[in-house]
This record gives structure tokens, C-alpha cells and sequence, in this order.
């Protein structure tokens, strides 16, 4: 390197011109990164014909000596007006010492300014060998600084970059007698070597064998909500960690992240450690502190059944405590779906039913939120990780479902249609749509339109009864018998059970049809199918259906009445119990006192011991004189581990409301009133009175039909009538007087 070719970089900045505060700063030498040139740069501003360098020589700063007192300038250039690389041939040949640089500017008046002179470098005559020893077959690589700290005010700085080699060496040659710092810096796992002082005076060597670092692992963070621990890595030569728990090591893990043992929530302050493990020895240990915020989350989350297609019952166990024991503090359940807050459940409850969820697969889950107070802390918290599963809802419609061909096309619905055969017509008189099935033109021969579904969604049916229902009607020209019509149920397997078939016997009018297809549908999703056949069509006006309806029959009661007996109110109400008798358990009774209040249940009328499918309740419980009393019924269902209840029956006087009231008087009222039928139940004679002159009696049933009426043929208060021709049941006698009028319930027997 001493007989290298040692070039003068100048670096010639020209900032913008002004009129005034023209001149030199920032002269400045260096060793250039080849290490084999100075580089020699200056910034000047104002206005200049051109610039002139110079070196600095025979001075010596070690005896006080300055460039600008002591030294002798060499011109090195001819004028030089832009940016140059010049190259100081004679460099080569210059004996050691120290060396300065000088730059002045030749104005536009043909003056010079004052030179501007550089620090001071050198060329010296030893030369330093830095030799580095990995210790271990690794390949890393190296940056090398050499700065002269005390070398006679001298500035002089080496940077050198090594590579990848587990052994190498350097040279730094033309170095002076002083003063160096040495800094070794690795790119990775080997620690720093710095020296500060490394004193030069002679041809000097240095071995330095790197020491291989074991840093700790760096920003240790606990989750504690889930408890799970995780750290920054400091080095991939790491082979595994050793975690401690309050003193106690817990785990080995070999990457950085650990799921810490159970925890539950408290005030407790707890201390992680983690050690790294190097191939050379363990690292110092890392420590935090935490409190474990662990709320544990419901397990067990499931969808335990599907009613009607989209209304899913999700059910969880009840969250567990680190030792096993139930959870305590939960306020309330949530249930997420896909990630997002859904529906809020009460904490007494395990179970929720959702519906009306988009087609496609979701991922559901259940949080728990707990009062915070219970663990001697403030507000409200959540679980943290919680389990999900995979709900998948297909594609179809939901139940119930009902089509009357309103929209006035087949695809509404998804219907699939052979039209022109099958249309949407409409009936002048009543302007309601329905679907009809005329072959267009009519057929000779045999022939087939069909009308068909879309999938309807009873794959998971609960265990009410799964019913169809449509309207039928026929309008025929020939009884032949050979034209025909079936209701089908069709499966996804392209497997088909008929429901009916139905021959051109003879026309009919308006039927409605009933099936329960429960068994058909169970485990299966299924289409409805209405497919016309036959071989002389013209004997066909037209088949006809509407108001399909598929649904399951969580049955209410009807025909709900309610009045006053005595210092009681009698309800009653009727029961269809066809289809539903075995899974019918009885009927709930609420009440609600007032306009304002809340309905309230206070009784359950059990199914057996009832007169056929009528039913009744009697009132007896705290009716205050003057208040308004409202009545709900519903039925109620279950087949021994699941129960439904129905809508409440609606009124007999109104069947749009679903409630009957009664303005309750007391006792002493209706004694006074003077209404009275007795003996009631009875089977064959029954007297009645009233406090005044009897002009009109009448019997209805609890459908409001007038069976009796009887019209007394003198003056009285009092009549006998025949109750003999009446069936079992329950009927309201209504006595009529000049002045007023009262409806008595009667039992016949």
C-alpha cells in the first residue's frame, strides 16, 4: 500500500451567487475509502473566475507548528473553473511527514481571496495489522474503524469492511506515531471489540479472537387476559429458552412464545423470567412482572339443533375456573358470529337460538362478561380466547314459508315452472293470483307439467310436527279419470314421495289440503312438487293451487272468552288437537292487571281431564273491585327434552287481538245484580232469574253460534228451559231485561 498511487479528490461546490458574504468554508481532508488518496472538499459562495489548490508541507504540528503559519504551499493545478478529480502524481514520492490542503478563488476583479486551508493529515511510516479469530467456524461479517485519537492534532479515520470469514486480517500501512482507537463491530452474535487507546510507534500486529455473545431476550410481553408470554428473539442462534414462574421453571420452549399455566384473575402480582440457551452457555435472565387477568371463557360451544332451517340452538357449558370449579361474577353470555358481537344472553341461561343467518359457513362463538367486583377489582370484563365451530347454512327458504303467488311470477320464490302449461292468473272478482295448470295447446297422448320448489329448509326440524298445506281446485269438462294431479315431496337425491293424487273425477271447488310430511323431512332438506299428467288434456279447464304453506305446527288455542262468575273469571277456550294431541302438555295462563302492567303467568291448565277440545280456567286469585283484567293462553309442547309454546289464542269477540279483558265486580255487585242460572254443570233443566222482567234468552257455543232462543210468554223473572238437545261442552246463556243484559257461562254434562 505504500507504493500505491495516492490521488487528490476535489470536490468543488458552487453554491448560488449573491452580492454579497462570498468565501470559503468547510475545507476539508480525509483518507479517501480506497485508502490510497486524500479527498480534499470545500464549499465557497459567490461569484469566481476560477480556483487554485495547493498542499501544505514543511510544518510540524508535534512542535506547534500550523499549516497557515509554518508551512509551504505547492501549486498542484491549473486553474480549475467546475468540479475536478485531480490526481497528485507527486504524492508518490513525498517523504513522511504532514501535509495539509489550501484552496483560494480568483474574483471577477482579478483578485484572489485569502486561502482557505484544510486540517491536518499525514503519511507515516509504520503500518498496523489487525488479525481476527472467530474461535468457532462461523461466518459473519466485519466493519473495522481505526481513528487517530492523539496523533499530533492530526485527523485521520479508516473504515474498513471485512467478510464472512471466521479468520481474516487487515493492513493499515502510512500510519504516524500516536494514539488509535480500534472499534471491531459484527453483524450479528459476536460481541463489540473496542479499544480506545492502542499506541502506535513501530510496525504493529494485534490478535483478537471475538467472544461470541449471549444476549437476553428483549421486551417480554404477557397477555393476561389469555396468558400467553412471548419475547423478541436476540439472536437465531438461540436453541431453546427457560421460562420460570415465580422461581419455578415451567417450560423449554424453543421458540418465543409459551402458553403459561392457568391463572385466575386476582391482585397477585406474579414474576415471568426467561433464560436464552446458546450453543456456548445461557444468557442472563429477563424478568417482568404481571396480574393475571385470566376470565375463563364457556367451553363446550355447539349447535345442539336447527329448527326450521335458520333458527340454530347454540348451547356451552358453563366456564371453569382454573381448579376445575364453575366460574363465578359472569353478568352475561355473548355470541359472536364471525368475530363480531351478536346476541346478549342472560347469565342463567347455557342456550340461545339464532335466526335469520345469511347463507354460508360462520364461525360462532361465546364470550362471558363478569363483574370485575367479585375478584376485588372495578368494572366489567371479558373472557379472552374462546372456542368457535363451524355453523354452515345452505342455500333455500326458511320456515315457515308461504306462497300465494302475489309477486305475479314463478322465480320470487325459486319456483320452477313448465309454462306456458302452468301460469299465474288472476280471479276477476277477488284479485287474487294463483297458479293454474292448461296445457297449451292441449295434448293427445301422454303428458307431464310439473310446478317445483325451491329447497325449502327442513333438514333440521325440531320436533314439532312438519306440516304442508295448500289450496286445491279443480275445473274439468270430462270425468274420464285419466287426467290427473300429484303433490310430491322431492328429495336431493332425486328420490320423490307422493302426498296425494288427485283424479278428474269430478270438479270441485276450492280444498284445502293437509299433510304431515315430519316424517318425510326428517334429516333431509326437501322441494314441493305439483305435477300434472294425463293424456286427453281438454278435459282440463284448469287445475288450480294456492296458498302453499309449509310450517311446523306449534299449534295455539282459539276462540279465547273470559267473563265473570260469581266473585271469579272464568276463562275458556278451544283446542284443535289433531296431529298434536301426544305432544300437547297444557296451556299457560298469564294475566295483566290494569292497562300499564306486565302480563304475568298465573296458572297452567294441564291437558288431561278437559271435556274434548274445550278448555277452561278459573280466576280466582287477589280481583279487586273495578280493575281491568286481561287474559293471554298459549299452548305449550314438548316431546320429554325439548318444549315450545305457541301464540297466544286469539279473542272469540275479536280474532285480530290476541287478549280478552274483563272490568271485574265485586261480589256484593252481582249478588245485587240478581243474574243467576242453576244448576250449572247440568244435562237436562236449567232455571235462570233476573232482577227484572225476562223479554229474551239465548245459547251460543263458544263459536258465537245461536243454538236456542226463547222468548218468555208473560211477565217473569224467572224461566226454565230444556237443555237436553245440547252436547257436552261449554255455552253462554245471555238473559236479556228491559234494562240490561248478562252472558252466564253453562257446563252441560
Amino acid at each position: 500500500m505504500k507504493a500505491s498511487t495516492v490521488l487528490l479528490l476535489a470536490i468543488l461546490t458552487v453554491f448560488g451567487l449573491t452580492a454579497s458574504g462570498q468565501g470559503f468554508s468547510n475545507c476539508y481532508a480525509t483518507v479517501s475509502p480506497t485508502e490510497n488518496a486524500f479527498e480534499f472538499t470545500f464549499e465557497f459562495e459567490g461569484e469566481a473566475l476560477h480556483f487554485q489548490i495547493a498542499r501544505v508541507t514543511g510544518f510540524n504540528p508535534c512542535e506547534g507548528e500550523t499549516p497557515q503559519n509554518d508551512g509551504t504551499l505547492t501549486i498542484l493545478n491549473y486553474p480549475l473553473n467546475y468540479n475536478l478529480l485531480y490526481v497528485d502524481y507527486g504524492y508518490l514520492n513525498l517523504p513522511n511527514g504532514y501535509y495539509a490542503y489550501a484552496v483560494r478563488a480568483k474574483l471577477p476583479n482579478l483578485e484572489y481571496t485569502p486561502w482557505c486551508y484544510s486540517n491536518i493529515v499525514f503519511k507515516g511510516p509504520y503500518d498496523f495489522t489487525l488479525q481476527i479469530e472467530l474461535g468457532e467456524p462461523y461466518y459473519v461479517n466485519k466493519t473495522v474503524t481505526l481513528t487517530a485519537t492523539d496523533v499530533c492534532g492530526a485527523e485521520f479515520s479508516f473504515i474498513r469492511s471485512l467478510g464472512p470469514y471466521y479468520e481474516d486480517e487487515t493492513v493499515f500501512a502510512n500510519l504516524m506515531p500516536g494514539t488509535y482507537s480500534l472499534l471491531v463491530e459484527y453483524e450479528d452474535y459476536f460481541l463489540d471489540y473496542y479499544d480506545p487507546a492502542i499506541e502506535i510507534s513501530s510496525d504493529t500486529t494485534i490478535v483478537i479472537v471475538a467472544q461470541a455473545g449471549m444476549s437476553p431476550v428483549a421486551t417480554i410481553s404477557v397477555d393476561t387476559l389469555n396468558l400467553v408470554a412471548d419475547w423478541e428473539a436476540p439472536s437465531d442462534l438461540v436453541l431453546s429458552y427457560l421460562v420460570y414462574l415465580d422461581g419455578v421453571q415451567i417450560a423449554a420452549p424453543t421458540e418465543p412464545v409459551l402458553q403459561l399455566p392457568c391463572i385466575d384473575i386476582s391482585t397477585t402480582q406474579h414474576q415471568l423470567s426467561v433464560v436464552a440457551v446458546y450453543p456456548w452457555g445461557n444468557s442472563e435472565p429477563s424478568v417482568t412482572h404481571f396480574r393475571s387477568g385470566f376470565l375463563p371463557a364457556p367451553s363446550g360451544v355447539s349447535c345442539v339443533m336447527t329448527y326450521a332451517g335458520n333458527n340454530h340452538l347454540i348451547s356451552w357449558d358453563t366456564p371453569l375456573r382454573c381448579d376445575g370449579s364453575d366460574a363465578f361474577g359472569i353478568v352475561h353470555y355473548e355470541v359472536l358470529i364471525n368475530g363480531q358481537p351478536g346476541i346478549t344472553v342472560p347469565s342463567v341461561q347455557l342456550s340461545t337460538v339464532m335466526d335469520e343467518l345469511p347463507a354460508g359457513v360462520h364461525q360462532i362463538g361465546i364470550k362471558a362478561y363478569y363483574d370485575l367486583s367479585a375478584f376485588g377489582l372495578t368494572g366489567i370484563g371479558s373472557s379472552g380466547t374462546y372456542e368457535t365451530f363451524s355453523l354452515e347454512v345452505a342455500e333455500g327458504l326458511y320456515l315457515p314459508n308461504e306462497e300465494s303467488w302475489q309477486s305475479g311470477t314463478f322465480s320470487a320464490q325459486g319456483w320452477q315452472a313448465d309454462e306456458p302449461h302452468w301460469a299465474i292468473v288472476q280471479e276477476s272478482r277477488s284479485a287474487e293470483n294463483f297458479a293454474r295448470m292448461k296445457p297449451v295447446p292441449d295434448q293427445n297422448g301422454q303428458y307431464q307439467f310439473g310446478l317445483t320448489s325451491s329447497l325449502y329448509q327442513t333438514k333440521y326440524k325440531s320436533f314439532l310436527p312438519l306440516v304442508l298445506e295448500y289450496d286445491l281446485k279443480l275445473n274439468t269438462s270430462g270425468t274420464s279419470g285419466t287426467e290427473r294431479l300429484m303433490a310430491m315431496i322431492l328429495f336431493p337425491d332425486n328420490t320423490f314421495v307422493v302426498l296425494e293424487q288427485v283424479q278428474n273425477t269430478a270438479a270441485f271447488d276450492w280444498q284445502t289440503r293437509k299433510f304431515d310430511i315430519s316424517t318425510h323431512s326428517n334429516g333431509r332438506n326437501i322441494r314441493i312438487s305439483f305435477a300434472a299428467r294425463g293424456q286427453q288434456s281438454a278435459e282440463i279447464n284448469g287445475w288450480y293451487v294456492d296458498n302453499i304453506r309449509i310450517y311446523e305446527d306449534c299449534r295455539r288455542p282459539k276462540a279465547l272468552m273470559a267473563v265473570q262468575e260469581g266473585n271469579n273469571i272464568e276463562l275458556t277456550w278451544e283446542m284443535d288437537l289433531s296431529g298434536v294431541q301426544s305432544l300437547l302438555s297444557g296451556f299457560k295462563v298469564f294475566r295483566r292487571t290494569g292497562e300499564a302492567g306486565e302480563y304475568e303467568q298465573i296458572g297452567m291448565v294441564a291437558k288431561a281431564g278437559n271435556s274434548g277440545s274445550y278448555f277452561s280456567f278459573t280466576d280466582a286469585q287477589n280481583l279487586a273491585n273495578g280493575i281491568e283484567y286481561s287474559y293471554k293462553v298459549m299452548a305449550s309442547y314438548t316431546n320429554g327434552l325439548e318444549s315450545a309454546e305457541s301464540e297466544a289464542a286469539p279473542s272469540f269477540e275479536n280474532p285480530a287481538q290476541d287478549w280478552v279483558s274483563v272490568q271485574f265486580v265485586g261480589i256484593e255487585s252481582i249478588e245485587d245484580a240478581g243474574f243467576k242460572l242453576q244448576p250449572n254443570p247440568s244435562g237436562n233443566f236449567i232455571l235462570v232469574s233476573a232482577p227484572g222482567s225476562i223479554v229474551l234468552v239465548t245459547i251460543t257455543d263458544l263459536h258465537g253460534r245461536q243454538l236456542l232462543k226463547l222468548l218468555p210468554t208473560g211477565i217473569t223473572n224467572e224461566e226454565t228451559i230444556d237443555i237436553r238437545q245440547l252436547s257436552k261442552g261449554i255455552y253462554f246463556v245471555t238473559l236479556h231485561t228491559l234494562k240490561q243484559q248478562r252472558s252466564l257461562k253453562l257446563v252441560v254434562e
